[in-house]
């Protein structure tokens, strides 16, 4: 595709919103909310026919939320499932914009796959210290997870990310979230370097953009922070947020990690037993299935007619 597509890509809580929010007020970017489905078609995708294919996209419930009647977008006279894929983005944009992107952080478990049908994509990897990945995911009304849970995560998320990053090292680029907030601008104008656009000045006030993902309530609760504009306090939260025992889990699982990545470990304490960390997640999920039935019930009810109409569930 001309212009390529790009995908920004991270463990949760790692900054890649704050990306979004900067490279969506380009004049020719479009980025809609995560979109864990197209994953899902992507896999299946040599196995069922187009045509059903499309049929499961139209009800998807995230296009809902993207905005899209996607009656109107002429779906079936596409040949590929690529094809109909970029034309939902770029119907996010109003087709007035010709680059799309797409943020949806776990897909950093599937570049290979995204790779296989997009080749020629820039891929953004965001990486933020596992400490206060794992304070923010704690905290999430979305997540609600546990020191144990998150490091194992950012260790899986992150190490997939560099995986990659040796196959297709002049087509991803590694971001730091430090680097993000303490040079906000220089960061913005390099990513736009990477995927081949000029910088536009608006999209240096990403802070200050009253972005559309605060009109609703799911989203609003998980990106509150981004609400006040760029905070360097976040960087290092982690240290009165965490209890010493959750920082030495953290470090204690992805120990060698950070420090290759450049984040030494403070080993002040004993990590937490794993049959606590067990029980806390369990707490955890149901907080967080709490949530999504409050908030984005569609969204689950989505999930589980997809995976049934593509046979995911065996």
């Amino acid at each position: 595709m001309d212009p390529p597509p790009f995908f920004i890509v991270g463990c949760g809580r790692s900054g890649t919103t704050l990306i979004r929010t900067a490279l969506n007020l380009h004049s020719r970017i479009a980025i809609p909310f995560e979109s864990l489905f197209l994953v899902d078609y992507l896999r299946v995708a040599q196995e069922i026919p187009l045509p059903r294919l499309i049929k499961g996209i139209r009800e998807e419930y995230e296009l809902q939320e993207w905005g899209l009647d996607t009656a109107e977008l002429k779906l079936e006279a596409l040949a590929t499932l690529p094809e109909v894929i970029e034309r939902l983005h770029l119907a996010y944009g109003g087709f007035r914009k010709d680059i799309w992107g797409q943020k949806t952080p776990r897909y950093i478990r599937h570049l290979d796959l995204i790779e296989q049908f997009f080749p020629g994509s820039r891929y953004i990897h965001v990486i933020r210290d596992p400490r206060a990945v794992a304070a923010s995911l704690i905290r999430s009304p979305a997540h609600v997870s546990t020191s144990r849970h998150a490091a194992l995560r950012w260790r899986v998320d992150v190490m997939a990310g560099l995986s990659f990053e040796r196959c297709y090292p002049d087509r991803l680029m590694r971001i730091r979230y430090e680097e993000l907030v303490t040079a906000f601008p220089q960061t913005i104008q390099k990513i736009c370097r990477f995927i081949g656009v000029e910088v536009e000045a608006e999209m240096l006030r990403a802070h200050q953009f009253r972005e559309e993902l605060y009109s609703r309530q799911y989203y609003r609760s998980m990106h509150r922070n981004l609400r006040g504009g760029i905070r360097m306090d976040r960087i290092d939260s982690w240290r009165e947020e965490l209890t010493p025992r959750e920082v030495a889990t953290v470090e204690f699982l992805c120990g060698e990690l950070m420090e290759y990545l450049g984040y030494p470990c403070q080993r002040v304490a004993r990590p937490l037993p794993g049959w606590y960390a067990a029980l806390d997640r369990s707490r955890g999920i149901m907080r967080q299935a709490s949530h999504y039935l409050r908030y984005r019930r569609g969204y689950l009810y989505g999930a589980v007619r997809r995976k049934w109409l593509l046979g995911l569930w065996w």
